[in-house]
């Protein structure tokens, strides 16, 4: 997907490459990775160009004063914005950067399991959670809870919970998920695909062999029915049972022998001739290390 922006402080436009997850992986698929041409930092300050030229940008449709009007008021973002500020700055309600970051996140619904908190192939757990028992409940079936989520990062979601004082808490991301932290939801959803596709080629992969195993032992099996059925004919059952106990311990006996034989056929490895190390002479007497009692005698002799 290309999406185009025109650029305020030049006469071009520049071009923003998305991959989508669903392409992720995908043969014969253009790789738009390779039209890239910012750096993060450009592309960040890009965006920002686009939330300014926004801003000042003129809104048809919004409700203005007449006092306004008359003035010749321009109803963009930022005049609004200036005059509500000056107007009616006594009626405006504070709230917290943590309040404002966690109204602007977008939502999703999770799905809470005994195994954690889920979001796509994210598990999360939380001392709340816990607390409340919900890995428990979870246990005889699942429920869902709304959570907010930074695009970004997947280390961290906001669970909604009217329980709690702030109205939401922070969950973590499960060590089994831990090839997952650092990055960000796209990435993993990227990695998701990637995932299924190489479990669905495993599952070809699979079945291949399977059919391949049966035509090479199908045969082998019929055969082996085949002699034995024709081994066996006219015997009784306990005639059959007493000469497979006796064949059992013949073909034995006889595996060893070809085994055998086959060992002592192949040749020995080349190498060469070892090198002999002299050992050394022994010490004389003299030289010999004192045991701790001779040492204790000498001691008490005075030597």
């Amino acid at each position: 997907m290309r999406q185009q922006f025109e650029l305020p402080w030049t006469n071009t436009t520049a071009s923003v490459v998305y991959m989508p997850p669903e392409d992720f992986g995908e043969r014969q698929i253009l790789d738009r990775s390779q039209d890239a041409a910012m750096t993060l930092k450009e592309f960040t300050r890009l965006i920002l160009l686009k939330v300014i030229q926004q801003n000042k940008t003129p809104l048809a449709n919004n409700p203005m004063d007449n006092r306004h009007i008359l003035n010749g008021l321009q109803p963009i973002p930022i005049n609004i914005w200036n005059i509500e500020v000056r107007e009616r700055a006594g009626l405006l309600t504070r709230y917290s950067e943590a309040d404002i970051r966690f109204a602007l996140l977008p939502q999703t619904e999770a799905s809470v399991s005994r195994h954690g908190i889920q979001v796509g192939d994210c598990y999360y757990t939380a001392p709340e959670a816990m607390k409340n028992g919900w890995f428990v409940i979870a246990g005889d079936g699942r429920f869902k809870k709304t959570v907010s989520y930074d695009l970004r990062l997947v280390d961290t979601i906001y669970v909604h919970d009217a329980s709690h004082p702030d109205g939401y808490f922070v969950a973590f991301l499960q060590e089994r998920c831990r090839q997952y932290a650092g990055l960000s939801f796209a990435e993993v959803s990227g990695l998701l695909y990637q995932k299924n596709v190489i479990r669905h080629e495993g599952k070809h992969t699979k079945r291949q062999l399977e059919a391949d195993f049966n035509a090479v032992a199908k045969p082998l099996v019929d055969d082996a029915k085949a002699k034995t059925k024709e081994a066996t004919k006219g015997k009784s059952r306990s005639a059959r049972k007493k000469d497979t106990v006796a064949a059992r311990t013949d073909a034995r006996r006889t595996e060893r022998q070809e085994a055998a034989q086959l060992a002592a056929s192949i040749p020995p490895p080349a190498t060469d001739s070892a090198a002999v190390i002299p050992m050394l002479p022994p010490r004389p007497a003299s030289a010999q290390p004192k045991s701790r009692k001779d040492l204790y005698q000498d001691l008490l002799d005075g030597n």
